[in-house]
């Protein structure tokens, strides 16, 4: 996402907005594209890390049990959708790619009863750290994607998927594709930046 004074100027008012008026905890360095869309305001239930990166257009759709935290250095799309009526959590040095969609809910699905008139089903879903979740991704209610984690463009990540740490995912459900390769100490940007 490209860092101009415009989208500082943003990350500031919506780190006002949220510290002051809405009683949430928000760290140091937030930039926006643009301000998200909130289907209800925040009530002490956002948590933002420092230095997270909000693309333009994201809809943040939180109810009013529903728990957000993002921790330090996110990158969250454009387009993305976040509906939350449980919990997200996403680590740090994660990322979420443009037109994702996080649900951690869904409506149930029995016979007899219209699919729109029975409860809502709610489970948390964790992000670990150093994960990207590629665009156009569903990642829903009761996934756990661990620690450096990919998960390939157009995936569908379920709650019963059972997820292993370092490796790529792809396909609809997401299946292993291969482990991710380590990189030579020396050459790791990473390791150079710390």
């Amino acid at each position: 996402m490209l860092k101009n004074s415009a989208s500082h100027i943003r990350g500031f008012l919506l780190t006002m907005y949220l510290r002051y008026r809405c009683g949430c905890k928000v760290g140091k360095g937030l930039c926006c594209a643009g301000f998200p869309r909130w289907y209800r305001r925040p009530q002490k239930n956002v948590e933002f890390g420092d230095y997270i990166e909000m693309g333009h257009d994201i809809e943040i759709l939180l109810k009013r049990k529903g728990r957000l935290i993002i921790h330090n250095h996110v990158n969250m799309g454009n387009y993305s959708v976040w509906a939350i009526n449980d919990r997200v959590e996403v680590g740090s040095y994660s990322g979420v790619a443009a037109f994702s969609s996080i649900r951690d809910s869904n409506h149930g699905t029995t016979l007899g009863t219209p699919t729109l008139q029975q409860d809502v089903v709610c489970r948390p879903i964790f992000i670990g750290d150093d994960v990207w979740i590629g665009e156009r991704v569903a990642v829903l209610m009761g996934s756990i994607i661990p620690d450096g984690c990919v998960i390939a463009a157009n995936a569908v990540v379920l709650g019963k998927s059972k997820l292993e740490l370092n490796c790529i995912y792809g396909g609809v459900p997401a299946r292993l594709l291969k482990p991710r390769e380590s990189v030579p100490a020396a050459n790791s940007t990473m390791t150079q930046e710390r």
